[in-house]
């Protein structure tokens, strides 16, 4: 059933990707988002995202890219790149998401399929709570795949991560395996050059990610390589 849901998402976002829109990334990167100009940390993700109806921004004009992503945001980012299917409200179970609130549908949908889960208490979800960069990590790599569900790439034996402080954490073999095939396609490489020694380069997995990042990180994970990175020289 992941393998479908993995596979429907990848149509989905073949669909979404191939509308060529950033001939006009920086008339909505200057007009859009008051806090979000050309040659910022992100800003041709954003952009593109915004275009694609996959993020909004406040109400202020703003898309604080420095604020820190919260859960709630993070569900309806997922829903949106997925294109999915809006659920029963009903079947929203969680006591701190309110059923009449903006983000419930979006809840619902990125706990049915897996890319976010609950606190440790099965009836809370912490939906103004903080994703750090290891639950980012999964994400994008729940929504690309592994290697060997997605056809996409080959994962091997010998490609290890390089990140100096993984080794202490008590990850699965899945979460291993999602997280390989992220840094194989390149999209962990923002945490590597983000590292005080590119050499020795630490994951920092406990540090909240910002919304900035959660964009650039999911954008790596889902958008052609030929897509402007929008990284600053």
């Amino acid at each position: 059933m992941k393998k479908l849901r993995i596979t429907a998402l990848l149509l989905a976002l073949a669909m979404i990707f191939a509308i060529p829109v950033f001939a006009s990334v920086q008339l909505y990167v200057t007009d859009v988002f008051d806090d979000v100009k050309d040659g910022d940390f992100a800003a041709d993700e954003i952009a593109y995202f915004y275009n694609n109806g996959i993020i909004k921004g406040y109400p202020d004009g703003k898309f604080w890219p420095e604020r820190k992503i919260e859960r709630a945001e993070a569900a309806a980012i997922i829903s949106r790149i997925g294109d999915n299917a809006l659920g029963d409200l009903d079947a929203v179970d969680y006591t701190d998401v309110p059923s009449d609130s903006w983000f419930a549908n979006y809840v619902l949908n990125a706990t049915t399929n897996g890319y976010l889960v609950p606190t440790n208490d099965d009836k809370l979800f912490d939906p103004y709570g903080t994703v750090d960069r290891l639950g980012g990590g999964l994400i994008a790599g729940g929504i690309t795949g592994s290697g060997d569900e997605s056809g996409d790439t080959t994962l091997t034996d010998t490609v290890a991560l390089p990140f100096t402080d993984l080794g202490d954490l008590q990850l699965t073999d899945e979460q291993i395996s999602l997280l390989t095939n992220l840094y194989q396609l390149g999209v962990l490489q923002m945490f590597i050059e983000g590292s005080s020694d590119p050499k020795a380069p630490t994951y920092q997995p406990t540090l909240d990610l910002t919304r900035a990042q959660f964009v650039m990180l999911l954008s790596k994970a889902t958008l052609p390589p030929s897509t402007p990175s929008g990284v600053p020289d």
